[in-house]
C-alpha cells in the first residue's frame, strides 16, 4: 500500500455496528426484524439522498406496531455509545496523531449529521461528507469526484475504508486505494490491526489465546523487575525474582492450569499487544456480580508512552460496559501507574493493604497496594 495523504472512513459497519443496534431495537420493540428492514429498504435510496429523515422512517416503522411513543427511545438506542466501535475510534485517533488527514464519507439520512458531530472521536475528522447533504451517494463515481474537489487530492493519495464491496470497487475504479472492512466476531479489531500494520507502527492488539501465556508471563516478569523493587518499601530484585522462580513442579503445573482455565470463563477477558509478533503488553479484566475489575495492565517499559496501555484499557472498558463500577489495585508507590489510571478516570479510594495473593511474595514480604475506582453510579460496594 502506498502511504496515502487522506484516509476516508465509512460510518456504518466501520465506526458503528448498526447490526447490533438493529438487534437491540428489535428486542426492545419485540417485533420481527423483517418488518424494520422492509421499511428501511423501501426508503434507503431516496432517504440517503435527503428526501426523508431518519426519524420519519422510524415513525413509519413504529405506526403499524402502535408504538409511535417509542420514537425517542429508539433513536436514543441507535445513538448509544455501546454501538460505536471503540477500537476503530482509537485507530482514528492514532492515525490523526501520525499526521494523516481524515474525513468521513457516508451514505446518511439528512437528520443524522448533527447527532454524528457529538460522537466521541468525530473531532479527529476534518470533513464529514454525507450523501443526504450533497445529493450523491456511494457508489456513484460523482461522489468520489466531489470529495477530491473538496480535499484537493486525487487518486492513490486517498484511501477509502468501507465495509461495502460496491463502494470499495468504485473507489478502486476511480484510482483511490481501498480497504474492505470486516467487523467479524471481534468488533473490527482484526481489520483495525491490518490497517495499523499498513499505516502505523507494528503494534497490534488482539484477543489473547492460551498459547500467549509464556509471552504474557515474560511481560509481567520484566515489568515487575522494572517497577517493583523499592528501597523504602523494602522490596528487592531478589524478592521480585522469587515470584518467577518456582522450584516445585506440582505448584508450577497447578499455576499454569489455573491460568489456562481463564480462557474458558466468559467473565474473564485477556488482550495482548504485539510488536512484530512479540507480545509487549497485556490486559486482564473480570466481570463480577456487583463490580468489574481490571486485574492487570502491563506494558514493557520501552513501549510505555506509545499509547498501548490506553488502547488496552479502552478495549477493557468497552467489554466491561458502564453498568458497574470498575476497581483496580495498584502498588502504592507505582506513581506512573497511579497517574495513568487517574488520567483514565479512576480515583483513589480509602482502601489500602494487600488485595491480591500475588502481592504476597514467596520471600515472605508483601507489596503494599491501594485501590482505585472508576465510578459510573452512586452505588456503594463493600469490597
Amino acid at each position: 500500500m502506498i502511504k496515502p495523504k487522506w484516509i476516508i472512513f465509512d460510518v456504518g459497519g466501520v465506526l458503528f455496528d448498526y447490526k447490533r443496534a438493529f438487534d437491540a431495537i428489535n428486542k426492545h420493540l419485540e417485533t420481527d426484524s423483517n418488518h424494520i428492514m422492509s421499511v428501511l429498504d423501501k426508503y434507503i435510496g431516496s432517504g440517503e439522498l435527503g428526501t426523508i429523515t431518519f426519524d420519519q422512517v422510524w415513525l413509519d416503522i413504529l405506526k403499524p406496531l402502535n408504538k409511535q411513543n417509542e420514537l425517542s427511545r429508539v433513536t436514543d438506542m441507535w445513538w448509544s455509545e455501546e454501538f460505536w466501535l471503540q477500537d476503530t475510534i482509537n485507530l482514528v485517533s492514532e492515525l490523526k496523531n501520525a499526521g494523516y488527514h481524515l474525513t468521513i464519507l457516508t451514505n446518511n439520512w439528512n437528520d443524522m449529521g448533527p447527532k454524528l458531530l457529538h460522537i466521541k472521536g468525530m473531532e479527529n475528522f476534518e470533513y464529514i461528507f454525507e450523501s443526504s447533504d450533497i445529493k450523491l451517494r456511494k457508489p456513484d463515481p460523482a461522489i468520489f469526484q466531489y470529495v477530491e474537489t473538496k480535499i484537493h487530492e486525487i487518486g492513490s493519495s486517498i484511501l477509502l475504508i468501507d465495509d461495502a464491496e460496491d463502494n470499495v470497487e468504485a473507489a478502486k475504479s476511480f484510482g483511490w486505494q481501498s480497504f474492505l472492512y470486516k467487523l467479524g466476531g471481534d468488533h473490527g479489531i482484526t481489520s483495525n490491526n491490518a490497517i495499523r500494520k499498513k499505516l502505523l507502527q507494528n503494534i497490534v492488539i488482539r484477543d489473547s489465546a492460551v498459547d500467549d501465556l509464556p509471552g504474557i508471563n515474560e511481560v509481567a516478569h520484566q515489568t515487575w523487575l522494572a517497577t517493583y523493587p523499592n528501597k523504602e518499601a523494602g522490596i528487592t530484585i531478589e524478592d521480585v525474582e522469587s515470584v518467577y522462580k518456582e522450584d516445585d513442579p506440582v505448584k508450577t503445573k497447578a499455576k499454569l492450569e489455573r491460568r489456562k482455565a481463564r480462557y474458558s470463563d466468559p467473565n474473564i477477558h485477556i488482550w495482548v499487544a504485539e510488536d512484530k509478533g512479540k507480545i509487549i503488553g497485556f490486559c486482564h479484566a473480570i466481570k463480577e456480580r456487583s463490580i468489574n475489575r481490571i486485574m492487570a495492565i502491563y506494558v514493557l517499559p520501552k513501549y510505555q508512552g506509545t499509547g498501548t496501555g490506553k488502547r488496552l484499557i479502552e478495549l477493557a472498558f468497552s467489554w466491561l460496559g458502564n453498568t458497574k463500577d470498575i476497581l483496580v489495585n495498584v502498588v502504592e508507590y507505582n506513581n506512573h501507574a497511579i497517574g495513568f489510571y487517574e488520567h483514565m478516570g479512576f480515583v483513589k479510594t480509602d482502601k489500602s493493604g494487600v488485595f491480591d495473593d500475588i502481592a504476597r511474595l514467596p520471600t515472605g514480604k508483601v507489596i503494599p497496594e491501594i485501590q482505585m475506582r472508576l465510578s459510573f453510579s452512586t452505588q456503594s460496594d463493600s469490597q
